[in-house]
């Protein structure tokens, strides 16, 4: 095995664990810029409105934004990159 595949298997190892909180808190703002970019000035028509935590979706853009979030999930996983209860599960 040369050393290119040997450092590959050392990194696919590695898991790199972020406190949920955090994670969470990231892969939603992602989330939602990528909705906002894809959407461009259609994202407005899926809010549907702020409160005191913030704003919220309209049913359909909650689809939307589930589906971004899984994206943004799945890419992060490629890394090993997961937060904390999903490392803690794995065990």
């Amino acid at each position: 095995m040369n050393k290119d595949n040997q450092y590959q298997d050392f990194i696919d190892d590695i898991m790199i664990c972020v406190p949920a909180e955090i994670y969470i808190e990231h892969t939603c703002q992602f989330a939602d810029q990528i909705m906002q970019d894809r959407l461009n000035r259609s994202y407005e028509d899926y809010l549907l409105g702020n409160d005191e935590v913030g704003y919220s979706y309209t049913e359909d853009g909650q689809g939307i934004f589930n589906g971004i979030l899984s994206e943004v999930e799945d890419f992060l996983a490629k890394f090993n990159v997961v937060h904390e209860g999903e490392y803690e599960g794995s065990k």
